[in-house]
């Protein structure tokens, strides 16, 4: 009775010497599967291939979701109201602020001042 032990890189398949190839049969064993060239890997934005494995990057704007795939609106708002003093607007990709009536924008774009 013999016994075999194969070891393999964690994500790439396993095959006896004698069977060297994935399952299709191009690529030779060990080779790297780049699972960004299928439907982006199923990233919403950027898929980025790495050796035995992939990951998701979003735009600078956005934030990477719970599933590691999607891509969600950064809420720049969210913190010290986005650094404006009345009104912070979050917009997709971008925020900008505005003031109360009787108030209008300072130069400076963040604070408002008396009309």
């Amino acid at each position: 009775i013999f016994s075999f032990l194969w070891i393999c890189p964690v994500a790439f398949p396993c095959y006896p010497q004698a069977h060297l190839f994935s399952e299709d049969g191009e690529k030779p064993f060990g080779q790297d599967v780049n699972e960004c060239t299928i439907d982006n890997g199923g990233c919403q934005d950027r898929c980025c291939n790495t050796v035995g494995s992939y990951y998701c990057k979003c735009q600078a704007d956005q934030k990477l979701e719970e599933d590691g795939k999607g891509c969600e609106d950064v809420d720049e708002c969210a913190v010290v109201n986005g650094g404006c003093q009345q009104r912070c607007i979050n917009t997709l990709g971008t925020f900008h602020w505005e003031c109360d009536t009787g108030w209008r924008l300072h130069a400076d774009e963040r604070t408002c001042i008396s009309d």
